[in-house]
């Protein structure tokens, strides 16, 4: 039988170890991911003078309160986006100045909104090279509170990140969307994180966010859930190849936001089964042919891009302008290394349309992408004489994708 355990949440993970450091008191993280990206969030924290012992399968986290006290060492986070951002904002409390910077490729995403909504609250930003970007120097006395400005269409780790800081604010904070809020389950994913912490947030339908400063994070003990983005490989090879996949270590009620791919995948033909906490995908008849957003759900964009290749006729994903901003410009990736294989495919402005199509081998570029990567990955499994260039990218969220996917026989 076909049996993959997921690994644990990144998103969660990273959630998770920053609003422990935030919390008073000892709090310990069970079955976190251990990957490059939460390797850096950790060494971060680490530079910022907090206390932390990594175990076999737990983290344990002594936090600062609301005593943040930096070290002065550098703070380098590769290329992880969401490290950076959270990161930011909890440097945002130091007194003193904490230096962050990341890869070439870190420096080139955006930062801009957040930097601006920080400085709003009486943030000192020093740039050390370009406006807006990484790196920089950051500090502050203390957060002023009040009304926060900031779009929601950029970025939803940059609402995350405003939100985890907020109960330190001198009074109440209302952080007000100016325009229309992307990726809205990363949010509720950083509310329900915060709220087990001892932190509660008023949502007031996505247009604002009120944080009550009185407020204070406790020091707990939980555990990290299995990672619907690394599941939904398994997924959609289970749901293209017609074998069953039994797939470990999901929480079926998830707030994360690639939970969605289980929507996906019943939109296009496909029924989840959940029994005893695994993960079971039926499919009979063709492949549906069908428009899916990927606005909230960037992350599956590319699994989903695979997966039309295979559809009766074609599949239209909408959203798509959003994936240029990510680890690699995502949208372009997906299209040129389809064309590659011999793929029908167009990217228009905001759409990204894939037809069914006949493929031939070819070498993948992952543009130091781990999900282009995985994404490809499985469609090799499928088609012979398809080669990935740089396979290793897959440590930045699932070190063992490749061993799990050859472990797995279609």
């Amino acid at each position: 039988m076909n049996s993959i355990r997921i690994p644990p949440s990144k998103s969660l993970t990273h959630r998770y170890f920053i609003l422990a450091t935030l919390a008073e008191g000892l709090s310990v993280i069970k079955n976190p991911l251990f990957s490059d990206d939460t390797y850096h969030t950790l060494q971060g924290l680490k530079n910022l003078g907090v206390r932390v012992k990594v175990e076999k399968n737990q983290v344990k986290i002594i936090g600062f309160g609301r005593n943040i006290k930096s070290h002065g060492l550098p703070i380098f986070l590769g290329d992880s986006g969401t490290s950076a951002r959270l990161l930011v904002g909890l440097a945002a409390l130091s007194p003193t100045p904490v230096i962050i910077d990341g890869s070439t490729r870190l420096k080139q995403r955006p930062f801009a909104d957040l930097f601006h909504a920080l400085t709003s609250q009486r943030v000192h930003i020093l740039y050390r090279e370009k406006k807006g970007q990484l790196p920089i120097e950051i500090w502050s006395d203390s957060l002023k509170g009040g009304t926060i400005s900031i779009s929601g269409s950029v970025s939803s780790q940059f609402i995350s990140s405003l939100l985890m800081i907020s109960p330190f604010a001198r009074k109440n904070t209302r952080i007000k969307i100016t325009d229309d809020l992307k990726s809205k389950p990363y949010v509720d994913l950083t509310i329900d994180a915060m709220k087990k912490f001892g932190v509660s947030v008023k949502n007031n339908a996505y247009k604002s966010f009120v944080i009550q400063s009185s407020q204070k994070y406790k020091g707990i003990s939980l555990s990290v859930e299995g990672d619907y983005s690394s599941a939904s490989y398994f997924i959609a090879l289970s749901f293209l190849s017609g074998r069953e996949i039994v797939i470990r270590n999901l929480n079926s009620d998830s707030k994360q936001a690639d939970h969605t791919i289980l929507d996906a995948i019943k939109k296009l033909g496909g029924r989840a089964h959940f029994s005893k906490g695994n993960l079971t995908i039926k499919r009979s008849g063709v492949i549906k042919s069908g428009v899916i957003d990927i606005s909230d759900c960037p992350d599956i964009a590319l699994t989903l891009g695979v997966i039309g290749l295979f559809t009766e006729n074609h599949l239209i994903l909408t959203g798509t302008k959003r994936l240029k901003d990510k680890e690699s410009d995502r949208g372009e990736v997906l299209v040129q290394n389809l064309k590659k294989l011999g793929a029908r495919v167009k990217k228009d402005e905001d759409t990204i349309t894939i037809w069914k199509s006949k493929l031939h081998g070819g070498e993948i570029d992952t543009y130091n992408d781990h999900r282009v990567a995985m994404s490809f990955g499985i469609l090799a499994k499928i088609i012979p004489r398809i080669k990935i260039k740089n396979p290793e990218v897959v440590s930045k969220s699932y070190p063992d994708f490749f061993r799990d996917l050859q472990s797995v026989s279609i």
